[in-house]
């Protein structure tokens, strides 16, 4: 019971590969000769391990290092629905991934002049006269 409340906080892709690496362990400890048991010692370190990568996630508002004014660029090119990016036609200031999270981020013209998908290091849209993150994308076209 106290693992399924651990996994309701995961997303569901956190939970897939969380089945997935217990599965393999399971079958490694399986083929090794070693009983389900050790499978139960294995467990907690996997949840470590997603919830590092979750804690990876928030890394750019709560690691501390650095001015919290920075703005970060925080585009993910390739992310489902084009979400996580911004295109050339999308309006500076609009909302762009992490919807209604701490980590909420939002189009910003980067110093290249190609929109970005940018936060305030401390959270929230970058203040006004340092939104300009930076970037090594060589376009912002939508394909």
């Amino acid at each position: 019971r106290t693992l399924i409340n651990c996994l309701a906080v995961f997303s569901s892709f956190h939970v897939v590969v969380l089945a997935s690496a217990m599965r393999s362990s399971f079958q490694l400890l399986h083929r090794c000769g070693l009983g389900w048991w050790w499978l139960l010692l294995l467990v907690p370190s996997l949840l470590l391990c997603q919830t590092s990568s979750t804690a990876a996630a928030s890394e750019a508002v709560s690691d501390g290092e650095g001015d919290p004014d920075d703005c970060l660029n925080v585009e993910e090119p390739g992310y489902a629905g084009g979400d996580r990016q911004c295109f050339g036609t999308d309006r500076l200031g609009m909302v762009c991934g992490w919807d209604k999270t701490e980590l909420e981020a939002y189009c910003e013209k980067s110093t290249t002049g190609l929109k970005v998908c940018a936060r305030r290091r401390g959270g929230g849209r970058c203040k006004k006269g340092n939104r300009r993150p930076v970037t090594t994308k060589s376009h912002d076209r939508e394909l």
